[in-house]
């Protein structure tokens, strides 16, 4: 949530140092000779708005991917979780060292699909640019 704080923060400066550049160039009392820009300083412009746009539009990607990788690690964990309780049910069945062990196999399984979960996210946001 940080990270996308001061992601949201860079991009509003950004659009805001962009606009202002946009609107001071479309200002007519700025058409003077001594306050035109070169082409240079245009074509510049234009190469520093598109780098901003892939920039935005890479962020944009990253966000929606880093959402699904956490709804996915959600729902694997939930599912779990659930096999988990249903296991446990039906270890409520048997006595003695079975029931024992039966619970034991049910804790093993869940806590190596959360391992499998957590993997899966941290490679998946490791990969990330």
């Amino acid at each position: 949530m940080k990270k996308r704080r001061l992601r949201m923060l860079v991009f509003g400066a950004l659009a805001a140092a962009l606009a202002e550049h946009t609107f001071a160039e479309a200002d007519p009392s700025t058409t003077d000779a001594s306050k035109q820009t070169s082409p240079t300083q245009i074509q510049r412009d234009l190469e520093t708005q598109a780098v901003m746009a892939q920039a935005i539009e890479k962020m944009k990607t990253r966000d929606a991917d880093q959402a699904a990788a956490q709804l996915r690690y959600t729902q694997s964990v939930e599912t779990a979780k659930a096999e988990h309780r249903d296991a446990l049910d039906n270890c409520q069945s048997l006595v003695g060292e079975a029931q024992k062990s039966c619970k034991q196999r049910a804790d093993t399984d869940l806590a190596a699909a959360k391992s499998k979960a957590d993997s899966a996210l941290k490679a998946h946001t490791s990969v990330q640019p």
